[in-house]
């Protein structure tokens, strides 16, 4: 069966990180975490980077606010105040390369994602860019996203599944998610999809017009 790449976007989150890492270790399973900027900095949210980097797991800039859609704001303002300066909260935990994901505004895939300003960015500072290609909507829908994430995973050789763990009791339904998905055959993996990676290491490996405006 298929590969899945677990990431986690939007925490950490004082009441439901603990819970999802420790879902995450009973089953040894290895995730990416897509930080805040402003969640990060709240008096708690150092001590939950850290715990996330020491139980092992990759963790990537997921902007400042996540209200900003590049592609809407191409500027390099935007850049600074939500991908820099993130990038300094996040600098003692970063690998080589840094990660990043855009905000995606519901999981859209689209040419709000990124701007002309934000590739140079990612291109001069040797990040990588991680998109993905399964998002199940849970905070829309905490009962149904697991159904309709085995079904998606189920259609696709290689997923890269974006859950949260800002939403109460979502720690029990990733558990179900992994226990399941296993149980149909799947594996996880710590790497993300080269499907779902446009720019590598500063390097664009892929067409980017379809996720990016290039009007200033």
């Amino acid at each position: 069966m298929g590969k899945i790449s677990l990431t986690i976007d939007n925490g950490p989150d004082p009441d439901v990180t603990p819970e999802v890492l420790d879902v995450l270790a009973a089953r040894s399973v290895t995730a990416t975490f897509f930080l805040i900027g402003e969640r990060v900095a709240e008096p708690e949210g150092a001590a939950l980077v850290e715990r996330i980097a020491r139980a092992g797991h990759r963790i990537g800039n997921h902007s400042w606010s996540h209200d900003v859609r590049f592609g809407d704001v191409p500027t390099a303002t935007a850049v600074r105040d939500e991908v820099i300066r993130t990038a300094g909260l996040l600098a003692p935990w970063s690998g080589e390369p840094p990660l990043f994901r855009p905000p995606g505004g519901g999981g859209h895939l689209d040419g709000r994602l990124l701007s002309e300003a934000l590739i140079d960015h990612l291109r001069d500072e040797g990040y990588t860019c991680a998109l993905w290609n399964v998002v199940p909507r849970d905070w829309e829908d905490l009962d149904g996203w697991v159904d309709r994430a085995l079904a998606e995973v189920d259609r696709q050789d290689w997923c890269v599944v974006v859950v949260h763990d800002t939403i109460p009791g979502n720690a029990a339904r990733i558990a179900s998610f992994i226990d399941r998905a296993r149980a149909a055959g799947h594996e996880f993996v710590a790497e993300l999809s080269p499907e779902c990676l446009p720019i590598v290491a500063g390097v664009v490996v892929q067409d980017l017009s379809p996720f990016t405006t290039t009007s200033a």
